[in-house]
């Protein structure tokens, strides 16, 4: 009796996993879009390019660890702006570029593979932004195109009602095409941000056939410093997915010799955490843990993430 118990709420685990995980797929992954501050682009095309300096990354994401079939996320990311204008190379030497766009223009990619469950999902996104110079400050805006495969394997699923019409046993796939547009500024203390994610509204094929509505994005926090080598950046993420879903992020950032950082934050979805991110030579690394304060947290060791990145090229570290 006791083991039936145990299986019942094992079984009950892994349908309100699959369910979430089926909702995201149509909310396109939400919880991706909070890695954010790695991959800011990602939420808002106008921040390509912005860091003056090819960046390149990738991070590792498993949430919920503990519980069977949880989500895992792998995501890789560049940024790049493409100017006429000298870096330095892991090397030390300068590098000059025959590009004549003024250092105006960012491109950047991101990558991802997602899977929660029998939902999967995995696509790319190519992001362009144009940055235009003002007085101690820029303004940018920018484009983002994708392209997105979802599936949805139901071969894997233990329904209560085998005969359920709905259920078809076989893997079901199917791919949608979207847009974005952002508005970024920011000057060497201050920055914010508003975007908008699946900016064209569509059908979605396959599955609920429901209509995927537009992603609200904002961003925005300010730098002081403390202490000599010692900056404080308080910054807030607000998120309004498909009309109906509002989320928000509180960080607490901390930089060290202007590279190394620790972060404190708090998500809306009941979830507390901590990551920090050290520079090695030309290699940056970050771990990140949340924890959290819903009654899911008896089930689950929280939410772990292993990050790699480097700079291809340092032009500056600060100032405009």
């Amino acid at each position: 009796m006791k083991q039936h118990k145990g299986r019942s709420k094992v079984s009950l685990l892994l349908f309100l996993l699959s369910s979430w995980a089926f909702m995201s797929v149509s909310g396109q992954h939400n919880h991706v879009y909070r890695d954010y501050l790695l991959h800011p682009h990602l939420i808002n095309p106008a921040i390509t390019g912005s860091q003056f300096f090819p960046v390149v990354g990738a991070s590792y994401i498993k949430q919920w660890t503990g519980i069977p079939s949880s989500p895992g996320t792998q995501l890789a990311s560049g940024s790049f702006r493409i100017g006429n204008f000298d870096f330095y190379n892991p090397k030390m030497y300068v590098n000059k570029t025959n590009l004549k766009a003024y250092e105006k223009i960012g491109a950047g990619f991101v990558l991802y593979n997602n899977t929660e469950g029998p939902v999967s999902s995995r696509g790319g996104q190519f992001s362009y932004a144009y940055h235009v110079p003002l007085t101690r400050a820029r303004l940018s805006f920018g484009l983002s195109t994708g392209v997105y495969l979802n599936s949805i394997d139901e071969s894997g699923l233990d329904p209560i009602n085998p005969n359920d019409p709905v259920l078809h046993y076989g893997k079901e796939n199917y791919y949608r095409f979207n847009t974005g547009f952002g508005v970024y500024y920011y000057t060497p203390k201050y920055f914010g941000g508003v975007s908008i994610t699946d900016f064209l509204p569509l059908q979605q094929q396959g599955l609920n056939n429901e209509r995927i509505g537009q992603d609200f994005h904002l961003v925005g926090g300010y730098m002081t410093e403390p202490a000599n080598k010692i900056k404080f950046e308080p910054s807030v993420y607000l998120a309004f997915f498909d009309y109906k879903d509002f989320e928000f992020q509180i960080n607490s950032r901390i930089y060290f010799n202007h590279v190394n950082w620790i972060n404190i934050h708090y998500q809306s979805i009941g979830e507390i955490g901590v990551n920090a991110g050290i520079k090695i030579n030309r290699i940056y690394f970050a771990y990140g843990f949340n924890a959290s304060i819903s009654r899911i947290a008896l089930y689950n060791l929280g939410t772990h993430e292993i990050h790699i990145g480097t700079n291809l090229g340092v032009r500056r570290l600060e100032g405009f």
